[in-house]
């Protein structure tokens, strides 16, 4: 027995939708059709990204109202802390600022010397905030090697400058931020890795995006690879016991999985 009840899945492509799993029985459930991005758990509030902005879930896991900021944004990951949702506003390159109790937006963050154009330079794909860092996975970084370009940047609060000793450098699509006790996770999706404190701690078959960790688990979402025809892989949660390395594949019917989150 896993003994986590349910675990709330995303999924971004046309097939996808938003699903509840349970990792004991293996059960899948669709909740919702569409494409979903980060979800975010505030207090007993759910928010679930769409490609225009955040949806809020009320205790039945339907739509409950939500905010769309601009059909340029293509919000990708979503984090909340002290009242506040930080959006990965990757079309704009940069991460939003909302207050959860009016949506409205309340600052930004841009990445330090990328200027201030609202073009996706650098490919934010997830976001977590720390009591006194901001970590963002992005897919291009100009100190990362030019065949690994990716990184996962360590900002301070306020996101005007990159704390270069936190920082992890010539990454390969990385995605999924998790920071568990005092590791920091995130998946090398382009290499498919996960990663605890910039060392591969395991790798996984097809594409793997969306992380969850307990004390006892990693739960990561294994898509199908873009365009491979020889070998496709299933999609669906990986279920990883850290004491041991077991995995158990629990298939989700969709093709690409973006994020996952403990209920």
């Amino acid at each position: 027995m896993i003994g986590v009840t349910r675990l709330l899945v995303s999924c971004c492509d046309g097939q996808g939708g938003l699903f509840l799993v349970d990792p004991d029985r293996g059960a899948v459930k669709r909740l919702l059709a569409g494409d979903y991005r980060g979800i975010a758990l505030a207090g007993p509030r759910i928010f679930v990204g769409e490609v225009h902005g955040p949806v809020e879930l009320d205790r039945a896991l339907s739509p409950a109202g939500g905010a769309g900021i601009a059909p340029d944004v293509d919000m990708h990951g979503v984090f909340f802390r002290d009242g506040v949702l930080y959006l990965c506003t990757t079309g704009w390159n940069s991460v939003t600022l909302l207050d959860t109790a009016s949506l409205a937006p309340v600052g930004e963050v841009r990445l330090p010397g990328t200027g201030a154009e609202r073009v996706d330079r650098n490919h934010i794909s997830s976001v977590w905030v720390d009591d006194d860092a901001l970590f963002l996975s992005v897919h291009t970084w100009p100190e990362s090697a030019p065949d690994r370009p990716g990184a996962v940047l360590a900002l301070d609060r306020r996101g005007t400058r990159v704390l270069r000793g936190r920082s992890l450098l010539n990454l390969n699509q990385p995605h999924s931020v998790v920071r568990f006790g005092r590791d920091l996770f995130y998946l090398a999706s382009g290499d498919g890795a996960l990663h605890r404190n910039g060392e591969p701690v395991g790798y996984f078959r097809g594409y793997p995006r969306g992380l969850a960790v307990d004390v006892a688990h990693y739960y990561i979402g294994q898509s199908r690879v873009r365009h491979e025809t020889e070998k496709p892989q299933a999609c669906g949660v990986i279920v990883v016991r850290r004491q041991d390395g077991k995995r158990r594949f629990i298939p989700v019917p969709a093709e690409e999985i973006f994020d996952i989150a403990i209920l």
